[in-house]
């Protein structure tokens, strides 16, 4: 029926059918077939073995799975194995239209990767023959094709390459350069790229490559980043040395001198005479301390030396204090070389003196700039973290009318909250920008940074002609601060600050940002903590709550009074009413919902949907959904949370985008622990329900046990003494049987009071070494010729006066079955313990009645002492199986137990 759906739906389908697996295969061998459907169920095999099979000799050939089995388990191996497409079937003709789309889908799909390979194949014929070398990079940077031209490029044969980043090979003064500029490539389909980056050869030197790339990873063909690359390290070199021979020429540009070999000035450039204020007159044939201090000359004469002492080749560096001729100091860099004639004679120095005056200044800037940001990652709240800021913008950039304005609660106001002291002098009132300011005013310039997140950089406000209000401000940098606000940093004069200026603002604004961040986390993180403790209190007291009421009310005002949720409402199943009936809330809920209905299923109750799916449910806008009431409320955020079967506690508030994570966070430990502690209320009324019973059960046991002491043991003890008197006067053959037969009976008495006494449940429990208890139960067996061996019995927890009854109670079994030799063995299992012997064992067939009591298979056994076992171990709530020990006796496990670590 499906090949004829098929074939009419599409003339393009020839369909051939095949009623087994191995069929199939035949047909697949003999037919050029493009596609194969199968089913899952099949006789000889199931579909996946035949995926299988397909893939391994006829690799990926499209393969749909056709199947009315649908399980996750099939599609999910069907998937892994390398299935194309996975389809369920489903009644109706609609679904072969859905089959013959899945099947065009898959061979159009094959044919054109097919049909790709083959460009590929061309392709790579092509690139073979190319002068440059070719490569096909993937976008992590990994060499996926490369030409054989790359040996004479690189060194490396094509094969080497394959697999390997290309990024690990470049030099690493060069690397970071080219991967942002190959990362731009990936990111850009229609970018072009051109770089020149150092390469280590395969011969371990570096070259100079020239590549371009260009972007073809959506290329069919390609699928990648197509590169050429050339050596252009000859051109390197020559302009390295063109560069060279610039940057002497640049150097004339600096203060350049020369001193003769006892340091007299000798020569000056014009740049010289700028920098030190004095003419070539005024200093030419003075001693260079003129201009240098004792301690600068040293400096000079040392590093001298140093380069006499290696040959006389190389420049010296070192940082000097210049004195002017007006007096002022300039720190300054010198590059000095020595002057030597052919013989090696020292004939003088040389040198280019650099101005770095403002260079350590800036190094200045940036230190206490670097030590302020450190009292800003220290400070604990949000104003004296903004205080710090703006002390720093005074003290650093020279900024005095600088301050910090936070985004108030409501978002409609920039508020200072710490400004420089001058500008209380210079403003007639605290600067502040509402948002709803005019378009063009000051507050909407602040507002705009704001919300851009980009820096405004003005260095005159009177070229604002649009800004209305006048302001004593000339320059100012108005930086964002994130989501806080923004850092104003302003002078009164123009053109205040420079672009060094502008950097330190860049870092100023960035460590206050990360340092608000900071604050801003640790204090929810302090306030949820504050919370937290209370919290855990609050559920201490759950748990002392008795009854559901109880504990609901103590819910409710944990979720007021810690959490600070001013609605809050605990629901819990009527099973009787059948739904969620509101059985405590407090005081506020009245104003807002005063209707409470019982939520059942066959409302549209946003309760009961929670409470059905047994997940938090958050609303933030409430009145847009219909169906949450019937009634008009004020309510506009909702949280309920599952109380899994009891009900719900459901948290409101009136105003928006009320609850933060802390809030949903603290909310779910209050929602977990009310259903703890209605778990608790459940298990100790359950508990007390079953007290009572055994309390009843141990009064019935207790008057048995009277029963059978009082009336059987007194006229048992007048027969014996009756028989004993009876041997005296008699020698009978009858009367020894007789006195077996009383003891016997005394002795079914004594087990038979035991078991009563053992149905009892355990008292406290405490570790019990069974080896130890084991040792002293084994004194109590009466067989000289048995033994007994330990297999590293555990420690357990257990009734230490119940626990030795169980041991002598499987002993003595032993004994009686297996005789006075009887070998028996107790050891430890993975949680729990064991107990076997050597001797008859029990039959298969009489396991399951082994614990009955009154069952033995010795003929002066009682009946009782497996009985006995059993009611011990139940009352431990340990599980007893029987089954054949290792040398074909008995074998008891002991199971469920609680082991102690050692």
């Amino acid at each position: 029926m499906a090949a004829e759906f098929l074939e009419r739906a599409d003339e393009r389908l020839e369909i051939v059918t095949a009623t087994s697996a191995s069929e199939g295969m035949a047909r697949l061998r003999s037919d050029s077939i493009d596609c194969v459907v199968s089913d899952y169920d099949m006789p000889e095999t199931d579909g996946i073995a035949l995926l299988e099979e397909v893939r391994a000799e006829f690799g990926e050939l499209p393969f749909i799975l056709y199947t009315g089995k649908g399980t996750e388990e099939v599609a999910s191996e069907a998937i892994s194995t390398g299935v194309t497409d996975y389809l369920q079937k489903k009644t109706g003709t609609e679904q072969y239209a859905v089959l013959r789309h899945r099947i065009v889908n898959a061979v159009d799909r094959y044919r054109t990767h097919h049909a790709l390979e083959v460009n590929k194949q061309r392709f790579r014929t092509l690139v073979e023959e190319s002068t440059d070398a070719i490569f096909i990079v993937g976008p992590d940077g990994t060499f996926e094709f490369v030409t054989p031209a790359v040996e004479r490029v690189l060194g490396y044969e094509a094969g080497d390459l394959i697999g390997r980043n290309g990024f690990d090979d470049i030099h690493p003064d060069d690397r970071e350069r080219v991967q942002e500029r190959f990362l731009a490539l990936v990111d850009d389909a229609d970018d072009a790229a051109e770089v020149e980056y150092r390469y280590r050869h395969a011969d371990d030197h570096w070259v100079w490559i020239e590549a371009r790339g260009r972007n073809l990873l959506q290329d069919d063909v390609i699928e990648g980043i197509v590169v050429y690359a050339r050596d252009v390290t000859d051109r390197h070199q020559r302009e390295e040395q063109m560069e060279r021979q610039e940057r002497i020429l640049e150097t004339l540009g600096d203060a350049v001198y020369a001193l003769d070999a006892e340091g007299r000035i000798t020569a000056l450039n014009d740049r010289a005479e700028e920098l030190l204020g004095y003419s070539r007159e005024e200093l030419v044939g003075e001693p260079v301390s003129v201009v240098l201090s004792d301690e600068d000359v040293e400096k000079g004469t040392s590093t001298i030396n140093e380069l006499l002492a290696a040959g006389g080749n190389g420049v010296g560096t070192f940082e000097e204090v210049i004195r002017t001729a007006d007096g002022d100091t300039i720190e300054c860099a010198v590059h000095v070389t020595v002057l030597q004639d052919d013989d090696g004679t020292f004939l003088g120095s040389a040198g280019v003196v650099r101005n770095i005056s403002d260079r350590k200044q800036q190094e200045e800037k940036l230190n206490r700039l670097r030590r302020r940001s450190q009292l800003l990652m220290n400070t604990e709240t949000r104003e004296e973290t903004a205080r710090v800021a703006t002390e720093a913008a005074d003290d650093i950039i020279g900024a005095p009318l600088s301050g910090v304005h936070f985004v108030t609660d409501d978002g409609t106001r920039l508020e200072a909250v710490s400004l420089v002291e001058d500008v209380h002098e210079v403003f007639d009132e605290t600067p502040g920008y509402d948002r709803a300011a005019e378009e063009g005013s000051r507050a909407a310039l602040v507002w705009g940074v704001f919300d851009r997140g980009a820096p405004l950089h003005i260095d005159d406000t009177t070229a604002y002609p649009s800004l209305e209000e006048a302001t004593p401000t000339r320059s100012v940098i108005i930086h964002p601060i994130g989501d806080h606000g923004v850092f104003i940093v302003s002078s009164p004069e123009p053109n205040a600050f420079d672009e060094t200026d502008e950097a330190l603002v860049e870092i100023l604004s960035s460590s206050l940002t990360s340092a608000m961040d900071r604050v801003d986390r640790e204090q929810r993180l302090r306030e949820r903590e504050r919370r937290l403790e209370r919290l855990h209190d609050a559920t201490l007291e759950l748990m002392g709550a008795e009854t559901q009421q109880e504990i609901a009310e103590r819910a409710v005002t944990a979720g007021e009074d810690i959490l600070g949720f001013p609605i809050v409402l605990v629901r819990l199943y009527d099973e009787e009413r059948g739904g969620l009936v509101p059985v405590a809330q407090n005081d506020s809920l009245e104003d807002v919902l005063p209707e409470r209905p019982v939520f059942t299923a066959e409302g549209t109750s946003l309760n009961w949907e929670a409470y059905e799916a047994g997940e938090v449910r958050l609303y933030e806008d409430v009145g847009e959904i219909d169906r949450a009431f019937d009634a008009d409320t004020a309510l506009e955020n909702l949280m309920v949370l599952p109380l899994g079967e009891y009900g719900t506690i459901a948290a409101g508030e009136t105003s928006p985008a009320a609850f933060d994570e802390n809030d949903l966070y603290l909310a779910r430990i209050l929602a977990s622990e009310t259903e703890a502690a209605l778990q608790r209320a459940d298990r100790e009324t359950e508990l007390r329900h079953q007290q009572t019973a055994l309390e009843r059960q141990n009064e019935r046991l207790n008057e048995f046990a009277g029963i059978v002491s009082h009336d059987l043991r007194n006229p048992l003890a007048v027969a014996k003494g009756r028989i004993g008197l009876a041997m005296e006067e008699s020698d009978s053959e009858h009367l020894p049987p007789i006195v077996t037969a009383l003891d016997r009976m005394d002795q079914i008495i004594d087990r038979t009071l035991t078991l009563a006494r053992q149905g009892q449940v355990v008292g406290e429990t405490e570790p019990v070494a069974l080896a130890d208890l084991v040792k002293g139960c084994w004194l109590n067996i009466e067989a000289d010729a048995a033994t007994l061996t330990l297999a590293d019995p555990p420690t357990v927890l257990a009734d230490p006066e119940r626990l030795p009854h169980l041991f002598e109670n499987l002993f003595r079994n032993a004994v009686e079955h297996g005789g006075q030799s009887v070998g028996i063995e107790v050891g430890g299992l993975p949680d729990g313990f064991y107990v076997e012997d050597d001797g008859p064992g029990i039959p298969e067939a009489d396991r399951s009645l082994a614990f009955k009591v009154g069952y033995s298979t010795s003929e002066t056994g009682t009946g009782l002492g497996l009985g006995i076992v059993r009611e011990i171990a139940e009352a431990h709530g340990w599980r007893l199986s029987v089954a054949e020990g290792s040398a074909g006796g008995a074998r008891f496990e002991f199971i469920g137990v609680d082991l102690v670590a050692e």
